[in-house]
């Protein structure tokens, strides 16, 4: 199915991944090389696709791939990977996330990725796939639909506590904040990744804390005791100060925001529930008023966006032949197929070897995602 591997190698540049302050995070001299499918994939067709990572200076590392079509595979037997939190398994996913230690990491890189085309044998497909690899944190995760990344903590605290140690984490230079879920996709996300059962997140109906929600989010005061009438607000981020939901027992959403209560709460029980527990005893997603002196593990989150993790997008389109297997188009634009004898040297297909490598060098210093596609015939 392959020509020989790698005729001409491709450097490729990737992003860090949840590299959080204090991290010795250094990509300078990070590199991955990849092998693309040299020949079409029929639908069904299963290929390797083998990827050699080489100076990730870290103990453990988690990486992160993604197919547009089709699904990937990544080999376990020795059961040295472990799935990053809510990533569901390492066969037949068009998404497939894990952390291990180094060395078994890039094992299974090189020998253990495989994507199975979609479709028929009748039938053959474009590969693109994204590819993420970073210093692995424990606890930590990347929301690609939001460009937000996660952080559990299960350190037990109160609920101003946690806020308050979330406010003293940063990352990308954002601060950190309890967790405001704000629509069915995200509240899926963090449902799924956050490790743990009653979590805190940012929803407060405390009135000290919204009133201080209040103030940093530059909004009138508040009159009255919104804890009584069961209206809440987001505490931190963006939506500081935010009313979402109001009213006990059968909340209403305020102008169409999001919310989702458990059955019958909030109802700020015996007076004193003012803060918000999601995965409540453990279904996921659903929320519950709760005593906010109570101590809980605790989920936060950073307005990071995915330019913080893609400073720049390398597209790689396979050219056919003996000669080369992909080189960089710019800008995602396409690189046209040779049609006279292939060049063995990646300079005749149009572009200068010593720049490609200097960019791709540039890329890895600044952390960047890598799209791969291959050209089907």
């Amino acid at each position: 199915m392959k020509t020989q591997i790698l005729k001409n190698a491709v450097i490729a540049a990737l992003a860090s991944m949840l590299v959080f302050t204090g991290a010795s995070a250094s990509f300078a001299a990070s590199k991955v090389t990849v092998d693309l499918p040299n020949d079409p994939v029929a639908g069904g067709e299963t290929v390797n696709i083998p990827m050699f990572l080489t100076d990730f200076a870290f103990t453990d590392l988690s990486v992160t791939l993604v197919v547009e079509a089709g699904t990937l595979t990544v080999a376990n037997d020795a059961s040295t990977l472990t799935l990053n939190p809510g990533y569901a398994d390492l066969a037949a996913q068009t998404e497939v996330s894990f952390h291990g230690a180094a060395a078994d990491v890039v094992s299974a890189m090189e020998t253990g990725v495989s994507w199975t085309a979609p479709g028929d044998a009748t039938s053959t497909s474009e590969l693109s796939i994204r590819v993420q690899v970073g210093e692995y944190q424990t606890g930590t995760t990347y929301d690609p639909a939001t460009g937000h990344t996660y952080k559990f903590v299960s350190d037990k605290l109160s609920w101003s506590a946690a806020m308050a140690a979330a406010k003293a984490m940063t990352y990308k230079g954002k601060s950190g904040y309890l967790t405001n879920i704000t629509s069915d996709e995200e509240n899926t996300f963090v449902a799924n990744k956050s490790g743990a059962s009653n979590v805190w997140f940012g929803a407060t109906s405390d009135q000290t804390f919204v009133g201080e929600a209040r103030t940093a989010g530059g909004k009138p005061a508040v009159i009255g005791d919104p804890q009584l009438t069961g209206t809440f607000y987001w505490y931190g981020g963006t939506e500081a100060g935010t009313n979402f939901s109001t009213g006990k027992v059968t909340p209403t959403a305020v102008d169409g925001l999001y919310n989702s209560w458990a059955p019958q709460e909030p109802n700020n029980w015996s007076g004193i529930e003012g803060c918000g527990l999601t995965n409540w005893e453990g279904v996921a997603g659903k929320w519950n008023d709760f005593e906010c002196a109570t101590s809980q593990s605790y989920l936060v989150e950073f307005d990071t966006t995915p330019s913080d993790f893609e400073t720049a997008v390398v597209t790689f389109d396979n050219i056919t032949g003996e000669g080369t297997d992909a080189v960089p188009a710019v800008e995602d634009t396409v690189v046209p197929e040779t049609t006279d004898t292939p060049s063995p040297e990646l300079a005749e297909t149009g572009f200068d070897a010593a720049l490609l490598l200097a960019l791709a060098l540039a890329l890895v210093a600044a952390g960047s995602v890598v799209v791969v596609r291959a050209r089907k015939n």
